[in-house]
């Protein structure tokens, strides 16, 4: 266990303050941003509330109200929650938002995201008062890159649905948008339409060819006819070796590869 003086020099809410671009999304991923909102899905809702009052997280206004305890006044049968974010610094002599909100918005916007799956909260607003215009702006583009991937991934219409809720298909859509948030130059894809229904797996596939082609994309898959489709390159492993290697065109022809897939029997045919 650190102790307390190193702990006093670990940052968190400045860790991306004077990074270049910090307020885009992809240099977020790439500094970690997601990862605890991925982690609090592993948990419940009341449980994920239990481990934030356990945290003895608290606002930063004047207050310093428990977070957690705070989040435990939700009444467990609300039909409708809304998720209010105060960005005002009215508070005297007080300026902190404003570096979070310009240096650091999808901080904000992921800390929504896990406040608002543990209050079943499907709603969420962002108060900012009219002299910040700088951070509005600068927030409200971060909002709109994150609508925009979800786009083009065909998720935009269903944003406010939790992840549980969302069919198969989908859901592996919104894993292939995680991954597209980091702006990664390969895409590694181990078998994206397994177990998913042809009706679903047809928009899957239909996302993964319209990706730009800036972004290689590397499948491991047994579908042949999905691997014609999308292949530039095909390498053929069997039992753990690389059996041959070449475009579309040269693996369907080569003997070697239909006599591993298709039997000896095709040489008579």
């Amino acid at each position: 266990m650190g102790t307390w003086q190193e702990a006093m020099g670990v940052k968190i809410v400045t860790k991306n303050f004077g990074v270049a671009d910090s307020h885009k999304l992809a240099v977020y991923q790439k500094r970690g941003g997601g990862e605890a909102f991925r982690k609090s899905l592993t948990w419940q809702p009341a449980a994920l509330t239990d481990e934030v009052k356990k945290s003895n997280l608290r606002g930063r206004g004047g207050a310093g109200f428990p977070t957690g305890l705070k989040w435990s006044f939700i009444p467990k049968d609300a039909k409708l929650v809304y998720l209010v974010v105060n960005a005002d610094e009215s508070e005297p002599g007080t300026c902190k938002d404003r570096e979070l909100l310009a240096y650091d918005p999808h901080l904000l916007i992921e800390g929504m995201m896990i406040a608002s799956y543990a209050l079943g909260c499907k709603h969420a607003y962002i108060y900012i008062r009219g002299e910040m215009m700088r951070e509005a702006k600068i927030v409200q583009a971060a909002i709109d890159e994150a609508y925009a991937l979800l786009q083009e991934v065909r998720l935009a219409e269903c944003c406010t649905q939790r992840t549980a809720e969302l069919a198969y298909g989908r859901q592996r859509l919104l894993e292939i948008a995680l991954a597209l948030a980091a702006k990664p130059s390969v895409l590694l894809l181990d078998e994206p339409a397994a177990g998913v229904p042809q009706s679903e797996s047809v928009e899957i596939l239909d996302v993964i060819a319209r990706l730009p082609s800036e972004t290689a994309v590397l499948f491991i898959e047994h579908d042949i006819d999905l691997v014609f489709r999308f292949a530039e390159r095909i390498t053929v492993l069997v039992a753990g070796r690389v059996l041959c290697e070449g475009t579309p065109g040269e693996i369907a022809r080569d003997p070697e590869v239909r006599r591993v897939y298709l039997g000896d029997d095709v040489h008579a045919a």
